[in-house]
Formats: C-alpha cells, sequence, structure tokens
C-alpha cells in the first residue's frame, strides 16, 4: 500500500550502512570525546572555582 505522501515517487533504494562510530581510533572525534574532553572539562572547573583541597583532589581521581 503506498502512503499518500510518497506517491508518485520512485521507491527507495537501500543504501549500504554507515561504518559505525567507535572511540578506540586515537584521533577521532568519537575518541576525543571521550578521551580529551572530560579531562580539560574538569580543569576549567578546577580552575574557575576556588575548591578546597578535599574537593580538588576528588576532581583529581575523576579526571584521572
Amino acid at each position: 500500500m503506498n502512503h499518500p505522501a510518497t506517491a508518485g515517487l520512485p521507491a527507495a533504494r537501500l543504501e549500504p550502512a554507515a561504518e559505525p562510530i567507535v572511540g578506540n581510533q586515537k584521533g577521532s572525534f568519537a575518541w576525543t570525546v571521550l578521551a580529551q574532553r572530560p579531562p580539560a572539562l574538569i580543569e576549567q572547573v578546577r580552575t574557575a572555582h576556588p575548591y578546597g583541597p578535599a574537593r580538588l583532589a576528588r576532581l583529581d581521581a575523576l579526571r584521572e
């Protein structure tokens, strides 16, 4: 059964599936998001706020 919105249009062709996004290829966008952004964000938070030693230690542990 044809849907009215697609009436008269050619049948859809199946395109090959896109490559999966993986985070284990150093330098790829996904790797950067997972490996470089969190430590950079933690460092920004660390330097932007006057946290005490205990909280700074927890941020350092999170960054590691």
